[in-house]
Order: structure tokens, then sequence, then C-alpha cells
């Protein structure tokens, strides 16, 4: 059998990381899940933060992305909880709800990006992309 060499796109594929998507929006989470699934990843979605963290007490993910605006919970309010919990997963806050200020907290509490809504799936991407070869989550 010949060896063939794969371009970057292909062996993405190989080594697919896991993304939870957590959104209150069940249509935002089914249109997310199929694009990303699409490009290959692995994609689990919770409609609320108490669901995020429940799922994230149980299994590991790769990238969050997760809403600010949320009933409940808001985003700031899991990345609190799972900071006290110890759980660190690189996460990517979603937002229609544009305020400086919530983006300097998000970041400030260990965000690594805020997107505004509607996203650019693209740009998206190549965040994800960038930060799964950057990042894992840990357990403390």
């Amino acid at each position: 059998m010949a060896r063939q060499l794969l371009s970057s796109s292909q062996s993405r594929f190989l080594m697919t990381a896991k993304i939870l998507i957590v959104d209150d929006s069940t249509i935002n989470n089914i249109l997310l899940q199929n694009y990303l699934e699409t490009q290959g990843y692995d994609v689990l979605t919770a409609l609320n933060g108490n669901e995020a963290i429940q799922l994230l007490e149980q299994q590991l993910v790769d990238i969050m992305l997760l809403d600010m605006m949320m009933p409940g919970l808001s985003g700031l309010d899991v990345l609190a909880i799972l900071e006290d919990k110890g759980i660190h997963v690189p996460t990517i806050i979603i937002s229609a709800f544009i305020n400086p200020q919530y983006k300097a907290e998000a970041k400030k509490m260990g965000a690594l990006e805020y997107m505004d809504k509607p996203l650019n799936l693209k740009g998206l991407l190549a965040r994800i992309e960038d930060i799964s070869q950057h990042f894992s989550y840990t357990i403390k």
C-alpha cells in the first residue's frame, strides 16, 4: 500500500479536538455543532451553565465556546465556578451583548477570546485551530 502525505486540513481529522458549545439557544447550538462537525471536530452542547459544569466534571474537552448572557448562570458565573473547582478549559466567549467591560472581565477570568455574534465562522474556526494547537484541558 502506498503512503500518502496528508494536508494540514486532512491531518486535523486524525487528531480531533472536542468542543463544548454552551448557549441557551438551541438553534445556535445546532448550527454551530453542524458547522464544527463538518470541519472534523467532536462537539458536545449544553443549554445552560449548570449543564456545562456537570459535563466538564465528567468529560474532558479541548475548547469551550461559552455564551455570555444566559438565564441562570452567566458566562462569567460559569468561568468563576470552574475556577473554584480547579477546572481550566480554553474558552472563547461568544455574545450578542457587546460590552467592553464584560470583555475585559472575561479575559481577566481566563477567557482566551471574546467574539461577537453573529459569529464570523471562518474567524471562529481559525481561532479554534490556533487554540487547539497551544492549550489543553486541566484539572487541579
